[in-house]
């Protein structure tokens, strides 16, 4: 038979080698869950670092197009400054159409004269 002392160094022992054994084991786990964890973070900064690049390219072409967007509103003429120029056309128009309308009124003229002193009755 085996003494209680003998018993209780036995369980002691095995008590140990449990408790050595779960430690070594959540160790072991605890380094792979870190492992994972590492790997999804260099993942996730991976991801943001591909991101601000997109977005900063992205910038970069909204920036040119805002540029070249200034320099063709710069070249094209203000509202005050077309109504200014219609007006000036319109003037010209007026006035243009006032002289051929005197002008063929002159040719009619001219015309029925003539025609008048074809036929006689004129001159």
């Amino acid at each position: 038979m085996t003494s209680k002392a003998t018993m209780d160094i036995a369980i002691q022992a095995y008590v140990d080698a449990r408790i050595a054994e779960s430690e070594r084991r959540s160790h072991s786990e605890c380094e792979a869950l870190r492992e994972t964890f590492d790997l999804r973070l260099r993942a996730l900064f991976d991801l943001i670092e591909k991101a601000e690049r997109l977005l900063e390219i992205r910038l970069a072409g909204l920036n040119e197009w805002r540029e070249q967007n200034k320099q063709q509103t710069a070249k094209h003429a203000t509202k005050q400054e077309l109504e200014a120029g219609l007006g000036i056309l319109r003037a010209t128009y007026d006035g243009r159409l006032k002289v051929i309308e005197a002008l063929l009124v002159s040719m009619i003229l001219i015309v029925i004269g003539g025609y008048l002193v074809h036929i006689g009755i004129g001159g």
